[in-house]
């Protein structure tokens, strides 16, 4: 089956024609919207992206005595102050 130029060239411009309807509209569409959304008050929001130290004033930090720190989160301590630990269970003996 053989097509005419002149077919080829009327469905060509009649493509195009579709085409910038469809670009008309969208524009109008953005338009309005853009317009709507002009009369609205929002407030800004601002997100923290990159990790900051948010959680501590940034003067200087506290020291802290580490061996009473150690001592109050270790299950057991022996009378010299070595931290008594379990071998894991997954560890042949």
């Amino acid at each position: 089956m053989y097509l005419k130029f002149e077919n080829v060239v009327k469905k060509q411009n009649y493509a195009m024609k579709e085409l910038d309807d469809v670009k008309r509209s969208a524009e109008r569409i953005l338009e309005e919207l853009s317009s709507l959304l002009a009369d609205i008050e929002l407030k800004e929001k601002y997100y923290v992206i990159e990790e900051k130290n948010i959680y501590r004033s940034d003067d200087k930090p506290k020291k802290k005595n580490f061996k009473e720190e150690l001592r109050k989160n270790a299950p057991r301590m022996d009378e010299e102050g070595y931290i008594i630990t379990e071998v894991g269970a997954w560890i042949e003996q």
